[in-house]
């Protein structure tokens, strides 16, 4: 019975893909003594997900992409605004939109490599075509414009959208 190992299985949820990156980064699968005299060790190792579609399901990535842009989506009363980081993404030129129904935002466009001296030791900055899919609240008025603005200083992008009339509230005579 001395050579029998018990093994017990736990998980530790992180809030965000660069949180989970950096721990493992830092323990690298390296092996933790809890409590010498029971003879406890403790390894850490990632669990590959078979699909991330159920984590971030208002996304659509292109095939063989896992990354997830940041984005603040707020409601005006007649306007839907997207705030969204775009990495390497200079101006708004670079951006493509198009709708999918009349409450899906697809954005797409390249991420460009970056070109730094050196040799790179990590690489988590996406790079290559994208293709990201918005499911907003309501419908959108498809006959508008949408108003693009790079926010200085950042690589992030404003995108001002025209709610749907439907999406009005209307007072209602009552007999």
């Amino acid at each position: 019975m001395e050579n029998f190992k018990l093994f017990s299985y736990g998980f530790i949820h992180f809030n965000n893909v660069q949180e989970k990156d950096n721990f493992f980064y830092s323990v690298r699968g390296a092996k933790f003594k809890i409590e010498e005299e029971k003879n406890i060790t403790v390894k850490f190792q990632p669990i590959k997900r078979k699909s991330n579609e159920s984590l971030h399901s208002e996304y659509r990535n292109k095939p063989g992409s896992t990354w997830q842009p940041y984005y603040n989506l707020y409601d005006d009363s007649s306007h839907f605004i997207i705030v969204l980081c775009l990495p390497s993404i200079t101006n708004k030129d670079e951006i493509k939109l198009f709708t999918e129904g009349e409450e899906n935002i697809i954005i797409s466009g390249e991420y460009k490599e970056l070109d730094f001296a050196g040799s790179i030791l990590k690489k988590s900055i996406p790079v290559g075509d994208f293709e990201y899919v918005i499911t907003l609240p309501s419908k959108i008025e498809l006959t508008s414009k949408v108003k693009i603005e790079k926010i200085e200083n950042s690589n992030m992008f404003k995108f001002v959208i025209k709610k749907s009339q439907e999406n009005k509230r209307i007072k209602l005579d009552v007999e």
